[in-house]
């Protein structure tokens, strides 16, 4: 079930829902601007699809970086994101969890992209 904040979001434009969990956050696309909204935590970011790419791969490369540095829920991993003056704060399992989270929308959008293709090829 969406939140009330989010289906008030949601009523302004119509958006595509490539990733929902009620713990983890979302990732949607507006159909008419095709700007894509991530929320993780209490972070909303507003990205085109070249930036959703460049912030996705900057967590997989941090990911990497990171994965036997510090142990628990102290956040010590700062991200740089495409909007100015905003760097994301994490821990390792949020670290994760954001990670997963881009990639499984990542996937559903290439996915609908392959589809999409096929469908045009065999009109």
């Amino acid at each position: 079930m969406l939140g009330p904040f989010l289906l008030k979001v949601l009523d302004m434009c119509n958006y595509k829902t490539w990733y929902y969990e009620e713990k983890n956050g979302y990732v949607i696309e507006c159909s008419k601007c095709k700007n894509l909204q991530v929320g993780f935590g209490n972070v909303m970011l507003t990205l085109d699809s070249a930036e959703f790419d460049e912030l996705r791969k900057l967590l997989i490369m941090e990911q990497k970086k990171v994965q036997c540095t510090v142990i628990g829920n102290v956040k010590h991993i700062f991200i740089a994101t495409p909007c100015a003056g905003v760097t994301l704060l994490l821990n390792n399992g949020e670290l994760n969890e954001l990670c997963n989270m881009l990639d499984k929308a990542d996937t559903e959008m290439k996915a609908a992209q392959l589809l999409e293709l096929f469908y045009r090829d065999n009109i």
